[in-house]
Order: structure tokens, then sequence, then C-alpha cells
């Protein structure tokens, strides 16, 4: 039988198997195996999926996550790998495909490339934007800014050594939340801690950035890359 669920159709087997108990296992993209001691009625195979529904919406969205394809400042793009003798990456943002060019298939190698494709996007649109926020925020002094990958935090700022660390992650995300991360670290240079003052900095040079914040944190990438 099929079984809608997230705008898919999937494919229900039932298998019979000797255990007393009933499982159930996802298998992407487009299968779903109810084990069972006994053949059941679609009546109640269709009660199993409702009171799994939200583990099997989970498994789906956890599968697609992981899926071969990147994200680029918002936008997701699928990964055609070609051998070359040289390395880098060309995005079609028509058909939405992101072209790598390797001398190496191996999965490290791939990520490297792919994580040197986010710094250099990162470093750009810092490059476009740090004047007008420096000046929306009154600083005068050169800041240097560092990017490198990390699993904690999207930015860091070392404000006695003028020095701004990006997550090269952030390259991931639309432009907007990459903007609301810098002027983040950029408010450091006034406040050392989260207190009032430093949120109340941040809303009047960008407006609304507590909910910036929170609309990223809920925002779920591949992590493969």
């Amino acid at each position: 039988m099929n079984y809608n669920i997230l705008d898919k159709s999937i494919i229900v087997e039932n298998i019979i198997r000797r255990r007393n108990s009933i499982g159930i296992k996802v298998i992407y993209p487009n299968k779903i195996e109810i084990y069972s001691p006994y053949k059941l009625k679609e009546d109640d195979i269709l009660s199993i999926l409702s009171r799994h529904k939200r583990f099997i919406s989970k498994r789906i969205i956890k599968e697609e996550i992981n899926n071969d394809e990147i994200h680029i400042l918002g936008n997701k793009y699928k990964i055609e790998i070609y051998e070359a003798d040289f390395d880098n990456i060309l995005v079609d943002d028509y058909l939405k495909i992101a072209k790598i060019y390797t001398k190496n298939n191996n999965d490290n190698y791939i990520f490297k490339i792919i994580d040197n494709y986010y710094e250099n996007v990162l470093r750009s649109i810092v490059d476009k934007n740090i004047a007008e926020i420096k000046y929306k925020m009154k600083i005068s002094f050169d800041i240097k800014f560092i990017y490198k990958r990390v699993n904690t935090y999207f930015g860091e700022c070392f404000s006695k050594r003028n020095l701004v660390i990006l997550n090269t992650k952030l390259a991931k995300y639309d432009l907007y939340y990459i903007l609301s991360v810098i002027y983040h670290e950029l408010a450091h240079f006034y406040y050392q801690n989260h207190q009032a003052g430093f949120y109340k900095l941040l809303e009047k040079v960008f407006p609304n950035y507590k909910n910036a914040q929170k609309e990223l944190r809920r925002i779920k990438y591949n992590e493969k890359y």
C-alpha cells in the first residue's frame, strides 16, 4: 500500500517475522517496512503509521538533510562531482547545481574544497559590507577577519586584538543571517558580554536582530559538508 506524508508517496510493506513485537523501519527515500508476527489489515497498518507519524517525518527529514547537496547563501544545490586536474566549484543558479571539479574523489578532500569555497563566499560578503557596517556602528579602526570551520559558534570576537573569527559554515545561510552575525561580533567591541546595552545597540543598527537570531538557530542544513 501507499502512504502519503510530507508531500511524498511512500510504499508500505508488511513483513512477517517470528518476534511477538511490531516494529517499523523507514528506508529512504520512499519505503516503510512494518514488521509483525502476523499479517496486518490495512486499517491496522494505517493506525501504526498514524501513531509513528512524528518518527517517520523526522527520519525522512534527517535523510534529506544528509543527501549529497550543499547550501550556499540559503539556496540548496545538488552536488555533481567531476574528475579534473584542478580543484574548483562552479555554481549554476538556474539549475541549482554545484559542479565540483576535483583531483581527488575522497570525501575529506571534497570537504576541504567546499569549505574553501564557503570561506571565499564569506570573505566576499565581508569585503562588500564591512565599510557600511563599521559606519553604522561608529567603528573607525581596522578589523582583521579570520575564517575557519568550528562546531560551537558562528562567530567570535577578540576585541583587544581587533580580531573577529567567522565560522565558514555561515556561508550556507542567507545573507540576512550572515550580516546579523557580523553585527553581533562587532557589537562586542562595545560590550564584552550580552547585557541589555549589547542588544539595544544591535536592535538600533540591525532592526529585528533577536528574531533573526531565533530563525538562524532553527535552520538545519546539511552537516556533511
